[in-house]
């Protein structure tokens, strides 16, 4: 019996069939039949946590029941709850099959880095044990989720999803941790050279990735890379989507071949050419026949949510990376609602890391500081509060960058910014085997064969 894992039920109605089924596995430690009473049970109990609990949320969507249109929000308040007062037990949460295409019960899931949920009207003992002993990470809720997309059911065998005669039509591009957003409100050339040599390397290193720059007040990418173009930019992207082209956005992102190419690029520099294949654009500009502002922020929502899902599902991205500049409507949408690993550049004057670390404690994704100078007593007093650490460019960070950007040194590259750039391919997910100390920004993908892989999606802070 010591070895069995201890159970909390949260079940409204339970079959002696059911409990028997869950004893030959685990020892059921308690039982609720409603999540408040588990809610209460979690802030009152002073023993130790069970293993999991073992939910059942169906009662909820009982017509009637909960008619408000937060069903799923308060749902998701009072899982986070236990969670919370429990933090070493894991919740395994069951579903009925309609709720699968229920988007904003998964977001709001999935922001709360709760992965064991199962979408099941159903179950036999093969699947009591996968919920017992399974533990999910990101990516396996990704493939999950995918998977219910095109399951076609099993009439009549206890555990499979029923058949529900429709597709779900439903793509969870939202969770992916390859959706990435390098943000800063104070500390602009920071933010902009990060996001563009992170894409710059993942490119280097074989990835197809899509850098894309949010609307803003002061474009930055077009005169940085020498890529303005008075159709392939985001915000001619955006006004032609408002106005009804939906074929424009398919084709809006560019890499510098599609850019030669065009006949309507203003200009040619022979530099462009040394850009990687895979890198594709999609800067941010200004031009006459622009919607005015309040339009753009009327459409962007519908037209970034279109764009990420195009980009990663349709068009196979290994990587999107958005780079956004300062506090808008604009980019609270890439931040909160498409991100998934967000990187946030701060000053070291208090006001921003306060607001830094506040944001990190909403929990909304992977979220990693970095600091533009590290000051020894400022690190003493996060590790005091034991907040995780900042991250920290090396000095020479900057001044690379301006060579990068005015003469096109890409061995200028040097090798503090070469080793702080490998911190944030490792926090993205791609580890380096390299042992040398001497492989520059620009080296070549036969040399560095083996080296990097993807690593699971599943990130820790």
């Amino acid at each position: 019996m010591a070895n069995l894992l201890k159970v909390h039920l949260v079940f409204k109605d339970i079959d002696k069939k059911m409990l028997d089924e869950i004893n030959k596995y685990a020892l059921i430690t308690g039982r609720d039949v409603k999540l408040d009473g588990a809610c209460e049970w979690a802030q009152k109990s002073g023993g130790e946590d069970p293993d999991l609990f073992l939910i059942n949320c169906s009662p909820y969507y009982i017509i009637n029941q909960w008619p408000q249109k937060s069903t799923y929000k308060n749902l998701v308040q009072k899982v986070v709850k236990i969670k919370n007062l429990c933090p070493k037990s894991r919740l395994v949460l069951l579903f009925p099959t309609c709720k699968g295409i229920d988007s904003q019960l998964i977001t709001g899931l999935i922001k709360a880095k709760m992965y064991d949920f199962w979408f099941i009207d159903r179950f036999d003992e093969e699947d009591l044990k996968k919920f017992l002993f399974i533990k999910r990470n990101l990516q396996d809720v990704e493939e999950y989720l995918q998977t219910l997309d095109t399951e076609q059911g099993s009439s009549g065998h206890m555990g499979k999803l029923v058949k529900r005669g429709m597709s779900l039509g439903y793509k969870p591009y939202y969770i992916k941790s390859n959706v990435i957003a390098f943000w800063s409100d104070d500390e602009s050339l920071f933010n902009h050279g990060l996001a563009l040599l992170t894409a710059f390397s993942l490119a280097e290193y074989g990835f197809k990735v899509a850098l894309i720059e949010t609307v803003s007040h002061l474009p930055r990418l077009a005169g940085t890379l020498s890529i303005g173009h008075p159709y392939f930019n985001t915000r001619h992207a955006l006004s032609m989507f408002i106005q009804g082209n939906n074929d424009f956005i398919r084709n809006c992102l560019f890499n510098t071949e599609k850019f030669l190419t065009d006949e309507n690029s203003p200009d040619k520099y022979r530099h462009l050419k040394d850009y990687p294949p895979d890198l594709y654009f999609l800067p941010d500009g200004k031009s006459e026949d622009n919607l005015t502002w309040s339009e753009l922020e009327s459409g962007w929502k519908a037209f970034i949510t279109e764009l990420t899902r195009i980009t990663i599902f349709e068009n196979n991205f290994n990587f999107l990376i958005f780079s956004c500049q300062g506090k808008s409507m604009f980019n609270d949408i890439v931040m909160n609602e498409l991100s998934y690993l967000k990187f946030i550049t701060v000053n070291m004057l208090p006001g921003s890391i306060v607001y830094a670390l506040n944001e990190r404690k909403k929990a909304r994704g992977n979220i990693h500081i970095i600091g533009t100078k590290k000051v020894g007593y400022i690190t003493d007093q996060l590790n005091d509060l034991n907040e995780a650490p900042f991250l920290f460019p090396p000095v020479s960070f900057e001044d690379n960058f301006i060579d990068y950007v005015y003469l096109k040194k890409y061995g200028r590259i040097g090798h503090d910014t070469q080793q702080f750039l490998r911190q944030i391919l490792d926090k993205i997910g791609v580890k380096s085997n390299e042992t040398e100390e001497k492989t520059s920004l620009r080296i070549g993908l036969s040399r560095i064969k083996g080296m990097f892989s993807k690593s699971s999606l599943e990130k820790g802070g």
